[in-house]
């Protein structure tokens, strides 16, 4: 709430609250799923899948969505099937 009520621009904003989100999220794996506690092999892992899933959300976040591609051949298509 604190943000909201500063003339910050809207990226600073938003990166910050980004990064909050993620230290935020690393605390709770670490203490509340006791990762702290496991063996390095499962922090790994984790850590490695969770990286995986960041990335392929970042790539699906700046790809063009698939409506814009092939629109002539997709009507063309739907003509197909109602002619």
């Amino acid at each position: 709430m604190f943000l909201a009520y500063q003339n910050m621009e809207l990226i600073r904003m938003l990166t910050l609250l980004m990064g909050l989100s993620i230290v935020k999220a690393a605390l709770i794996i670490g203490y509340f799923m006791h990762m702290k506690y496991e063996i390095s092999r499962m922090k790994w892992i984790t850590m490695t899948s969770l990286t995986i899933c960041l990335v392929l959300m970042c790539i699906s976040c700046l790809t063009p969505p698939d409506c814009y591609a092939g629109s002539e051949m997709k009507r063309s298509l739907l003509i197909g099937l109602f002619a």
